[in-house]
Parts: structure tokens; C-alpha cells; sequence
């Protein structure tokens, strides 16, 4: 499941797939939510280049960011969704919708 993760991140951060339409039946509305929202962070685009924004090195083109991602930043990237799952559901539960 973790690897699965990573790979989504990744996929949704260089833009392999559309992260408006994103979807996977295996994962939760809020790893959903969780996934989409540290994808947008991990990658900044600047003049058709990308570069990590986790490590700040680059530039790479998309297939490059993707495999350092992965490669590179994997046990971060599942970190960074922990925090963002709990940032939701605590979100959530103050505003009394768990």
C-alpha cells in the first residue's frame, strides 16, 4: 500500500495524470484528499523544467522528478501524507463531520 502511495504522489505531482480527476477505489476520501494536496507540494514547475520541493534540486524534466521522487524521497512522501491525513481528519472532526 505504501508503494502504491508513493507512485500516486509522484504520477499526480509531474502531471502523468490529472489530479482534478483523480480517483482510486482503494484509497479512503481523506488519503484521497491527503494524496492530491502533497502532490500539488513536492513538485514546482518553473519554464517547462521541474523541480523537487522537498529537496529543491533540478532541474528534471517530468519522467526525471518522477523517478527521484520516488527514488529519492519516498519514506518523506509517505510522512508528509501521515500529516496530511491528520491534518483533515482533525480538521474534520472540529467541524463535526466524522
Amino acid at each position: 500500500m505504501e508503494a502504491r502511495i508513493i507512485e500516486y504522489v509522484a504520477r499526480l505531482a509531474v502531471g502523468f495524470e490529472d489530479i482534478d480527476s483523480f480517483n482510486s477505489p482503494i484509497l479512503s476520501r481523506v488519503y484521497l484528499e491527503a494524496v492530491k494536496n502533497v502532490a500539488l507540494r513536492v513538485a514546482v514547475e518553473r519554464g517547462g523544467v521541474y523541480y523537487c520541493g522537498i529537496c529543491g534540486r533540478g532541474p528534471y524534466r517530468r519522467k526525471g522528478l518522477y523517478l527521484h521522487l520516488k527514488r529519492m524521497h519516498g519514506e518523506e512522501i509517505l510522512d508528509l501524507v501521515s500529516e496530511e491525513v491528520r491534518r483533515i481528519s482533525s480538521l474534520a472532526k472540529r467541524r463535526g463531520k466524522v
